[in-house]
């Protein structure tokens, strides 16, 4: 994949975590700030709200004029409670800067299986353009 201007999405999904970048865990983090939701009825947008505010916050610059955001411990995203377009998600903040995911799971054919292809949930990645390293 061609991270350069011309590449609609700019996302390399990891099955390793490098040293080299800061990764946000967003199991964590997403959990701590909705930890005190007392209103369940629109936890969908104010999940949405504080991904927002925290890939802003961990978006780091690697060089002059590139930016990265490096996500661990994407597996809240998957919960039903919180019914999140995450293709949309990631086609979104992946537009501008590079996003790495670390994935714990299955890559194969355009799909991210999340912990298993057989009982996992599948990430269609097919209209999304991405690499894997």
């Amino acid at each position: 994949m061609n991270l350069g201007q011309r590449s609609r999405n700019k996302i390399i999904v990891l099955t390793e975590e490098p040293e080299n970048l800061i990764f946000l865990d967003l199991g964590a983090a997403l959990s701590l700030a909705l930890q005190n939701i007392q209103d369940k009825k629109d936890i969908s947008h104010l999940a949405l709200h504080e991904l927002e505010l925290l890939f802003s916050q961990h978006t780091l610059q690697m060089d002059d004029q590139t930016y990265y955001l490096a996500l661990k411990n994407i597996g809240i995203l998957f919960e039903k409670e919180l019914n999140l377009d995450i293709p949309k998600i990631v086609d979104r903040f992946s537009q501008n800067n590079i996003l790495f995911i670390k994935w714990e799971g299955i890559i194969e054919k355009g799909n991210l299986f999340f912990l298993t292809k057989e009982k996992g949930i599948k990430l269609n990645m097919n209209n999304l353009s991405y690499t894997t390293i």
